[in-house]
């Protein structure tokens, strides 16, 4: 590391910090609270610690600098990552003004004043006592979340849909969400240790940012639990804790039929590519996908009075048995979700649920169908589908 300029108290690599910022900046607060929108700063030793919270997550991280004096600020997070994002130099000089609660920023011949925080403002992201669950590798658990956020519910009026459920479920440890029209759960193939509940509610904002920093590599992340109050995963130099919601999550598994009267596999890249084209119409007509019956498959379709129709016939290895209809989004969203070669499509009746997997139950994704002939229930269905699109693009 290059030699710190004499007039700073701790200088840090650009590409370090740019770094550290773009993972904690994820639990900034968007809040009134000026101490919710800052990142704390406590430099001591040979390490620099960041950390932001918005009360209900918090995310910290710690990465190597120079440390010549030890000091701590809560500085505005927003200012500091573009400040760090467009740094000229390859090293960053920060220097703590206590009397006056100014952090000064340099980096080849850039200088900034910061109007600071004091550190003690700070609210306590500290959990000292944590419980053991057990570690799952970060691409596993990222991959799990993706998948299963998708249908974890944005209604706040329906707050334990609102989250992502992870439990211990006959004997399996499972990762569920639901939003009252589809549900997706998949199976971690990895033992963890519930202390006092078998079902942890994690908020779905939570996972959203977890999911979004996790590494995509098999780097073990431990997972630790708050006194049921709150979970932690830390991995490498990155710690994040969540607080959970008290709520009681519902059976699931009342909804999964033991047996299934007709099954269909499908190629995975043309059914998805049935499902785009048809989405073309149906987001003219309420969002609504149809399936039907087709000669050696099934016709995919949408349909709209004012633009028209479009569908597609897809091979399987058996035929569609009845007319059922569902929302485009959910199963646009279930279809990339899964992401395989072939897609099993398994259902009973056309008023049942449909359930979409790879051909394994690590994966399984369940479809409410909606009433083409009630159009009350195909709006709201396209009102949540169309909530959940615009929460993924967020």
């Amino acid at each position: 590391m290059t030699k710190k300029a004499e007039s700073s108290d701790t200088m840090i690599l650009t590409e370090t910090i740019k770094a550290a910022l773009g993972i904690v900046s994820k639990a900034l607060g968007k809040s009134t609270l000026p101490v919710l929108t800052t990142i704390q700063m406590r430099a001591e030793g040979e390490t620099l610690t960041l950390t932001a919270t918005d009360l209900e997550t918090a995310i910290s991280v710690a990465v190597p600098a120079i440390v010549t004096k030890v000091w701590a600020a809560c500085a505005p997070g927003t200012t500091l990552t573009d400040l760090a994002s467009a740094a000229p130099g390859a090293q960053i000089d920060l220097t703590w003004e206590d009397d006056s609660a100014t952090l000064r920023f340099a980096s080849q011949g850039t200088k900034a004043k910061l109007k600071s925080l004091a550190a003690d403002e700070f609210p306590n992201t500290a959990a000292p006592d944590s419980k053991l669950m057990g570690t799952i590798p970060a691409s596993e658990l990222r991959s799990a979340l993706k998948r299963v956020a998708i249908a974890a519910s944005t209604d706040e009026s329906r707050p334990a849909l609102c989250a992502v459920q992870l439990a211990l479920v006959n004997e399996k440890v499972c990762l569920t969400a639901a939003d009252g029209f589809r549900l997706a759960s998949y199976h971690l193939d990895h033992e963890l240790v519930f202390h006092a509940k078998t079902s942890l509610l994690i908020p779905r904002s939570a996972v959203m940012k977890l999911a979004a920093i996790l590494p995509g590599d098999d780097s073990r992340v431990t997972i630790s639990v708050d006194e049921d109050r709150a979970i932690l995963m830390a991995w490498g130099n990155v710690s994040f804790r969540a607080q959970l919601l008290d709520f009681n999550f519902p059976d699931w598994q009342v909804i999964f039929p033991k047996d299934f009267k007709h099954s269909l596999t499908l190629n995975g890249k043309d059914f998805q590519g049935a499902v785009r084209r048809a989405e073309i119409f149906a987001r003219e007509g309420q969002s609504v996908l149809k399936f039907n019956h087709a000669e050696n498959g099934v016709k995919v379709y949408g349909e709209s009075a004012e633009t028209g129709q479009g569908e597609t016939i897809l091979t399987s290895d058996a035929e569609m048995p009845f007319l059922v209809g569902s929302n485009v989004i959910f199963v646009k969203q279930g279809l990339e979700a899964i992401g395989a070669d072939q897609v099993r499509m398994r259902l009973n009746e056309p008023n049942t649920p449909i359930l979409f997997t790879n051909g394994t139950d690590k994966y399984r994704y369940v479809v409410m169908p909606v009433v083409i002939s009630d159009p009350v229930e195909v709006a709201k269905a396209a009102e949540v589908a169309k909530a959940s699109e615009e929460a993924a693009a967020a």
